[in-house]
């Protein structure tokens, strides 16, 4: 984010990694839907950072979920970085009417890219490999008052993969 490292706020995100109004990413990133949890992410390829966030789509689906279910409501977190988008998709969500349209929402409901069945096959090949936890080679004995040095020297690893 723009902010600390690994903090990003709604308003970060569509002025650096979402573009609503063009329905993709920005600066490198795009926006995938993961269609059996219907949620949005984005990713990008090139600095492997991942942020799964509500899109107008995703609090959308909210609201209409609590609708057809007969909840109270629904619940937001720090609703003072919205500008607007996520509750106006939230209480369409819920069949509020319309009162007096400023912004047209209906663009902003767009899913991402999904994964096709090739791709989708090839992950879960990739998921079927088993990585197996390094084992560490621990001979130690503590009497107080002595002076402890430790070493991974013994350990290893059957994947081979880097200690």
């Amino acid at each position: 984010g723009s902010f600390e490292s690994g903090t990003s706020e709604w308003y970060d995100v569509i002025y650096s990694y979402l573009d609503l109004e063009n329905q993709k990413g920005r600066n490198g990133f795009n926006v995938y839907t993961d269609q059996v949890a219907d949620a949005d992410y984005l990713y990008s390829p090139e600095s492997k950072l991942f942020l799964s966030l509500d899109t107008p789509r995703t609090v959308k689906a909210k609201g209409e979920y609590a609708a057809k279910l007969g909840l109270g409501g629904v619940f937001t977190w720090t609703i003072d970085q919205d500008n607007g988008v996520l509750v106006n998709a939230v209480r369409e969500g819920l069949g509020y009417e319309i009162e007096s349209e400023v912004i047209d929402m209906e663009p902003f409901y767009f899913e991402g890219i999904n994964v096709e069945k090739d791709e989708e096959q090839s992950v879960s090949d990739d998921a079927q490999k088993v990585d197996h936890a390094p084992k560490a080679a621990i001979e130690l004995m503590v009497v107080g008052g002595s002076t402890v040095q430790l070493s991974g020297a013994g350990s290893s690893d059957e994947d081979n993969d880097e200690l």
